[in-house]
C-alpha cells in the first residue's frame, strides 16, 4: 500500500511549490523482539525475560538524554525511524552518536520503521505542526508494541516531561518520564547522566512573573525572534561568535561587520549567560556608554567564599575604569543565543568546598580546565567519588536564576595528575574522537600480507631505479614523502617528491574514508598520536619505508640550475626508497666534505637548489615568523620529564620544507585548471590592521616601523627591526606578530574569486596542500582531483563545489581544535615539569596591566603571568601608560615596559588539588620574594644521548595567529614535532611536521 501527502511552500523567489511525500506501507515489518511469533525474522531485542523492561522513548528523550542512552547499561530500547531522522535534522552529531550505538550488538538497540509500517503510521492532520505530528507519529508506534506485545512483557513509552507523560496517559499508553524510569532502577550512575528534572522548565526562558518571588534573578530575559529581527532591521542588534578575553574573565567581545573594533561585552551580566563560542546577538548600547578594555588581569581562579564579592567589586571597577578612558570602542549586551555551540562535554575537577545537600542529593560546583568557562553546578550521589579525579561534565542549560550554568556528571576520567587521564581529558576537552576504529573501518584495510602485483604495475610509473630518499625526525613511522634527484644531460635537474599513495586505499565513500573526513587529521600531543587512519595504513603499507616497494604519487619537475621551473609532471607511481635519514643524519652528509658518495651528493644538490627556492620566496615577500618551540627531556628510569629545552632546526628540515612547498603550489595549479569550480585549496587572507595596532604603535614609540601594506613590505619591516646588544628582540617581534596573523584555512575554488586565493604568509596567488595524505584529510581530496586530471582515476562521484565546501567546513575545525589541544598538551606536561621544583630564568614582558604583567620565557617557550599586588585592592595599582606599555609602581621606584627583561621564578601551586597552576614570581627586579631553593639540572650519565633520553617535541603555536594545519610526529609513546621555523606561516608546510 502507498500513502502519498502533500505540501505547498514558498521559495526565496516567491515562487509556491508543491512537494509530495509517498510512504510504502508493508505489515511484514518485524518488532525486534526474537521470542515473537508474530513476527517473522525478528530480532535485534533481548531475549524476553520478566527482569527486563523494554523501551521506546521519544524524540525528546534521544535529543536530551543521549549520555543515558550511550550508558553501557541502557539496553533494550526500540528506536524509531521517524524519531532517529528527527534528530539527524536537530542535531546531525548526536545522530551519528546514536547510530554507533546501535551498531553494537551489546546494546541491543533496535530500529523501527514506524513510517513504513501500516498499522504503526498515521497520516499528517491538516494544519498540524511538525512537532505535534512527530509526537503523535511516535504514541501511535508506542501504542501498536503495547497492543502488538500485550501483557507478556514488561513494555515502556519513556517521555522527557509530564505534559508528555499526561498526553501519553490520555491515549492508555504505559508510560513514564525518562527520569521516573531511571531512578525506578536505584542506579546512581545512570541517575547522574540525565538533564535535568522532568518538569519540562529546563530550556524554557522564564519571564520574570513566571519566576517565584524566593528566588534570585541573576540576568536579563532573552528578547523573542520578533524583537531581535526588528532590532537587526534598525541596525542596533548584530549576530556574532562570543569571544572570551583571555586575561580577563569579565570582558568579552563580539566582531561586527559596522564597526572596526570588536563591540565590548564587560560583565557578567552584559554577557548573560553566554559563553566563549556561542553565535549570540549583541545589542549595541548609545555611545554615551561605550567604555574600554580595561587595565587589569582578572582570572576565574577565586576561592568560592570570596568569588561573589570579588566579581561585584571587579565589576564595579571595570565599569568606572572604562567609562574613565579615552579610547573607548563600541560596548553591548547580549539579548538573545543563536547557537549555542558551549553546552557540551568538558573536563575538570569539583571544588568540594562549595558542597551543599539540595533536598538530600549533593551539589558541588565543577571547575573546568578551560579557563573560559565558568564553574557548572552539578548533582550528584557519587560526590565522594569524584574528590581528587578528573571528570567529565557536560553543560545542560543555564536559567536566568541560576549563577552558574547547570549541567550533568559524565564520566570519571582518572586521577588528576596522571599523564594519560590528563591527555584523555584534553581531547574530550575539544571534542576529538580518540575511540579504537570500528570493525567497519578495520574491513576496508587490505588483507595481509599486501604486495604489489603485476596487474598492479600496468597502471603506474616504475620509479624503482631512481635513489629516493626520506628525511625526517627520529623513529619516525609515518613517512609520507620523499625525494630524489639527477642530473640531466642538458646540465638542469630532474626533482620529484614522491608522496605516500593514500588515496589508493582509502575508496571514496568507504566506511575507512568516512571515518577520516569525519577526524580531519592526525592529532599530535607530547604522550600521545591520534592517527586519522588506522596504523596498518599510516605506519605500514602507505609509509615510505626504506628498501620495500611502496605506491606513490610523485611530483616531478625539471629544474634549471637556477632552479627556475621548465616543465612539471604527476604520475601514479611505484617508489623503493633507498635511505630513510633522520635530519641530523643528512645533516652530517652535507656537513662532512670526505662525504662523496652518490647518495650525498643528492642532498647537497637538493639543499643548493631549496636555498636557491628558498631565498627566491623570501624576496617575493613570503613571512619569516616565529613561535617557540621546545622539547620535553625525559628519564627513561622515572618516565618523567627532567628538562625542557629549546627544538633546534637545521638546514636539512628547511631543504625538505621547500620541496614540500614547491609541490603543494604545482599542485593546486594542476587541479584548479582542470576543475576551477571545486578545487581544494587553501588561502591565507592578509592580517587586519586592527589586529597589529597595539604592536604597531608601541614599535612606533621606540623608533620603529611595521608596514603591513603586503606580505614583502612587512617582512622588510620585521628584517629592520633589531637591536645589536639583543639577539633575541627581532625573534621576539616576530612571535608577537605571528600572533597578530590571521589563520590560513581551506576552501572550494568555486566559493571566491582569483584574487582571493592568495596566501599571504607564503606570498604565492595560490596553495593547496597535497604532500601528508598520512595525517591530513585535505591532502586525500587532492590526490583525487590530481589522479583524475592526469586520467589515472575518475573523478569522484561525490566531488562538487557543495561537498568539497562542506568538508572545508569541517577539517577547518578539526585543524583547529587539534592544534588548541596540542597547545594544551604542552601546557600540561610544562605544569607537569614544575611539579615539585623551583626555576630562576629570565623572561621578557610582552603585556602589561595595572595589576600585572605577561612574560614569555624563551628557554621554555611558555608564559605566564605576574601578579604585581594582591587581589583588585586600587590603592596597590600600578600605573599604566597605554601609549609606551609601561607600568610604574606607586612609589614610582620600578618601571616595567613591554619587552623589557625581568627575572622570575616559576613554580607549581598545587593549593587547589582539583587545579594546580603554575606561578610566576618577579625577583629582579625585586617585586617577589623568592620561594626557596631554585632546580638544579643533573646530568645523571654519559651514556649517548639516543639511550640517556626521550626526546619529546612539542609547540607552542597560537591558533589565531598560525596557519593551522597539524603537524606530523614520530610514532607514540614518545613523539617529536619537527617544524621548520622561519620562511612562511610554518605550519603551512609538510614539513613543518609533528
Amino acid at each position: 500500500m502507498t500513502f502519498r501527502s502533500g505540501s505547498y511552500r514558498i521559495t526565496k523567489r516567491k515562487q509556491i511549490v508543491k512537494s509530495t511525500q509517498e510512504n510504502y506501507l508493508r505489515d511484514d515489518i518485524p518488532c525486534g523482539g526474537p521470542w515473537c511469533m508474530s513476527c517473522e525474522h525478528s530480532r535485534g531485542l533481548e531475549d524476553s525475560d520478566p527482569s527486563l523492561t523494554y523501551v521506546l522513548p521519544n524524540t525528546d528523550v534521544l535529543l536530551r538524554q543521549v549520555d543515558w542512552l550511550i550508558n553501557p547499561k541502557t539496553k533494550n530500547v526500540i528506536i524509531l525511524q521517524s524519531v532517529l531522522g528527527a534528530v539527524k535534522q536537530e542535531a546531525a552529531f548526536m545522530f551519528y552518536r546514536i547510530r554507533e550505538q546501535v551498531e553494537d550488538p551489546e546494546k541491543y538497540l533496535y530500529v523501527f520503521s514506524n513510517e513504513h509500517h501500516r498499522q504503526a503510521f498515521v497520516p499528517k492532520d491538516s494544519g498540524e505542526t511538525e512537532a505535534d505530528y512527530m509526537e503523535r507519529k511516535t504514541r501511535s508506534a508506542a501504542r501498536w508494541y503495547q497492543n502488538h506485545w500485550g501483557s507478556k512483557v514488561n513494555f515502556l513509552f519513556l517521555v522527557n516531561d509530564q505534559e508528555q507523560k499526561k498526553q501519553a496517559l490520555k491515549e492508555g499508553l504505559h508510560v513514564q518520564t525518562v527520569h521516573e524510569y531511571v531512578r525506578s532502577l536505584g542506579d546512581a550512575e545512570l541517575e547522574d547522566s540525565l538533564i535535568g528534572d522532568d518538569s519540562g522548565l529546563d530550556d524554557k526562558e522564564l519571564s520574570d512573573s513566571e519566576i517565584s518571588s524566593s528566588q534570585t534573578i541573576y540576568y536579563e530575559k532573552y528578547l523573542s525572534d520578533a524583537e531581535i529581527k526588528a532590532k537587526r532591521q534598525e541596525k542596533i542588534v548584530f549576530k556574532g561568535p562570543l569571544r572570551m578575553d583571555r586575561d580577563n574573565f569579565l570582558e568579552a567581545s563580539v566582531p561586527v561587520d559596522k564597526f572596526e573594533l570588536d563591540v565590548l561585552i564587560v560583565g557578567s551580566k552584559p554577557r548573560n549567560r553566554a559563553m566563549a563560542g556561542d553565535m549570540v546577538y549583541v545589542e549595541v548600547l548609545p555611545e554615551s556608554e561605550w567604555v574600554s578594555k580595561s587595565g587589569v588581569f582578572l582570572d576565574l581562579d577565586i576561592p568560592l567564599d570570596q568569588l561573589h564579592n570579588v566579581v561585584d567589586k571587579a565589576e564595579g571597577l571595570l565599569q568606572k575604569e572604562s567609562h574613565d578612558a579615552s579610547d573607548k570602542q563600541p560596548t553591548g549586551k547580549i539579548v538573545g543565543i543563536s547557537d549555542r555551540h558551549s553546552f557540551r562535554r568538558y573536563c575538570g575537577g569539583i571544588d568540594m568546598s562549595s558542597a551543599v545537600d539540595v533536598g538530600g542529593i549533593t551539589q558541588v560546583l565543577f571547575e573546568p580546565m578551560d579557563p573560559s568557562v565558568p564553574k557548572v553546578y552539578i548533582k550528584s550521589h557519587r560526590v565522594p567519588e569524584f574528590v581528587g579525579k578528573r571528570i567529565v561534565v557536560s553543560i545542560d542549560s543555564w536559567p536566568r536564576t541560576s549563577k552558574y550554568p547547570l549541567g550533568h556528571f559524565v564520566k570519571i576520567l582518572g586521577d588528576i595528575g596522571d599523564q594519560m587521564v590528563e591527555s584523555e581529558a584534553v581531547l574530550i576537552q575539544h571534542g576529538i574522537a580518540y575511540e579504537p576504529f570500528s570493525a567497519a573501518v578495520r574491513e576496508c584495510l587490505p588483507t595481509p600480507p599486501w604486495g604489489i602485483t603485476a596487474d598492479d604495475m600496468l597502471r603506474r610509473k616504475d620509479l624503482r631505479h631512481l635513489r629516493v630518499t626520506s628525511i625526517d625526525p627520529p623513529g619516525c613511522t609515518d613517512i609520507d614523502d620523499a625525494l630524489h634527484v639527477r642530473e640531466l644531460p642538458n646540465g638542469n635537474y630532474e626533482v620529484g617528491v614522491h608522496i605516500a599513495d593514500v588515496s589508493h586505499f582509502v575508496q571514496e565513500d568507504t566506511p575507512i574514508d568516512r571515518e577520516a573526513r569525519a577526524r580531519g587529521n592526525t592529532v599530535y600531543l607530547v604522550n600521545r598520536r591520534i592517527d586519522m587512519l588506522p596504523s596498518e595504513l599510516s605506519t605500514d603499507i602507505c609509509s615510505l619505508k626504506e628498501h620495500v616497494d611502496r605506491f606513490a604519487f610523485s611530483c616531478i619537475w625539471e629544474l634549471t640550475p637556477n632552479a627556475e621551473i621548465v616543465s612539471t609532471e604527476f604520475h601514479k607511481s611505484v617508489i623503493k626508497s633507498c635511505c630513510a635519514h633522520t635530519y641530523q643524519q643528512a645533516q652530517e652528509k652535507i656537513d662532512d666534505p670526505t662525504r662523496q658518495d652518490p647518495l650525498t651528493c643528492d642532498i647537497r644538490n637538493l639543499n643548493k637548489l631549496a636555498k636557491i627556492l628558498r631565498q627566491r620566496r623570501i624576496d617575493s615577500g613570503a613571512l619569516q615568523l616565529s613561535s617557540p618551540d621546545v622539547k620535553f627531556v625525559k628519564d627513561e628510569e622515572k618516565q618523567e620529564n627532567v628538562d625542557v629545552e629549546l627544538y633546534q632546526l637545521r638546514e636539512t628540515n628547511a631543504l625538505v620544507e621547500e620541496f614540500m612547498l614547491l609541490a603543494n603550489i604545482s599542485s593546486a595549479k594542476q587541479i584548479v585548471k582542470f576543475f576551477p569550480a571545486f578545487a581544494m585549496l587553501r588561502r591565507h587572507p592578509p592580517p587586519k590592521a586592527k589586529q597589529f595596532k597595539s604592536l604597531i604603535g608601541l614599535l612606533n614609540k621606540l623608533g620603529y616601523q611595521l608596514n603591513l601594506d603586503n606580505s614583502k613590505v612587512l617582512g622588510e619591516s620585521l628584517e629592520s627591526i633589531c637591536k645589536p646588544d639583543d639577539p633575541f628582540f627581532n625573534e621576539l617581534i616576530r612571535i608577537l606578530s605571528t600572533r597578530c596573523m590571521t589563520p590560513a584555512v581551506y576552501f572550494s575554488s568555486g566559493s571566491l574569486s582569483q584574487s582571493e586565493f592568495h596566501h599571504y604568509g607564503l606570498a604565492t596567488p595560490i596553495y593547496t596542500h597535497f604532500t601528508s595524505p598520512i595525517r591530513r584529510y585535505a591532502d586525500v581530496i587532492v590526490h583525487r582531483l590530481l589522479a583524475a586530471s592526469i586520467g589515472a582515476a575518475p573523478l569522484p562521484v561525490q566531488i562538487n563545489h557543495r561537498n568539497v565546501q562542506r568538508t572545508c567546513n569541517n577539517i577547518n575545525r578539526r585543524h583547529r581544535m587539534a592544534d588548541i589541544a596540542g597547545r594544551d598538551s604542552t601546557r600540561l606536561h610544562t605544569l607537569q615539569f614544575f611539579k615539585g621544583k623551583i626555576m630562576v630564568e629570565e623572561g621578557r614582558i610582552i603585556s602589561v596591566k595595572q595589576n600585572g604583567i605577561v612574560v614569555l620565557v624563551p628557554r621554555f617557550g611558555i608564559e605566564g603571568k605576574v601578579y604585581l599586588c594582591d587581589g583588585l585592592d586600587t590603592s596597590q595599582f600600578w600605573t599604566l601608560d597605554k601609549n609606551t606599555q609601561s607600568v610604574t609602581s606607586p612609589d614610582k621606584s620600578i618601571q616595567l615596559q613591554v619587552f623589557g627583561k625581568v627575572t622570575v621564578e616559576i613554580s607549581m601551586d598545587e593549593t587547589k588539588q582539583h587545579s594546580p597552576k603554575v606561578v610566576f614570581k618577579c625577583l629582579n627586579p625585586p617585586i617577589h620574594q623568592s620561594s626557596g631553593t631554585p632546580y638544579t639540572r643533573v646530568v645523571k650519565d654519559k651514556k649517548p644521548a639516543a639511550q640517556a633520553k626521550q626526546e619529546q617535541t612539542t609547540s607552542q603555536v597560537k591558533s589565531d595567529s598560525q596557519v593551522s594545519a597539524p603537524q606530523k610526529k614520530e610514532g607514540t609513546p614518545v613523539q617529536k614535532r619537527k617544524r621548520a621555523k622561519s620562511v612562511s606561516k610554518p605550519q603551512d608546510t609538510k614539513k613543518p611536521k609533528k
